[in-house]
């Protein structure tokens, strides 16, 4: 849902809204869902894993934490983080600061 929305609301900040307003409720809705990917983020890091057994067939489930941390940090976590960094409200204090 939370990626949808964002799907579907991005473009159109980006093509009809000339400035970020703070005090608009399009901006506290962007808080809740980037709350929202916070929480999946930090959900990989403990959910188990379903992985190939290499060169045999089928699937096993990865149940050891350790493991399935090491894994997310060597796979999707930096693209994750990425995602979390809230440009907008980057942008807007550099913006206001001159």
């Amino acid at each position: 849902v939370a990626l949808v929305f964002t799907g579907i609301v991005t473009p159109y900040e980006v093509i009809f809204m000339k400035t970020l307003q703070t005090d608009d409720w399009l901006f506290f809705l962007n808080r809740v869902v980037d709350l929202v990917f916070l929480l999946d983020v930090t959900l990989q890091f403990f959910l188990k894993v379903e992985i190939e057994q290499p060169g045999k067939y089928g699937t096993v489930l990865l149940k050891d934490r350790s493991k399935i941390r090491r894994r997310y940090l060597r796979s999707w976590f930096p693209v994750d983080v990425i995602g979390l960094v809230p440009f907008d409200i980057i942008f807007l204090l550099f913006d206001g600061s001159e």
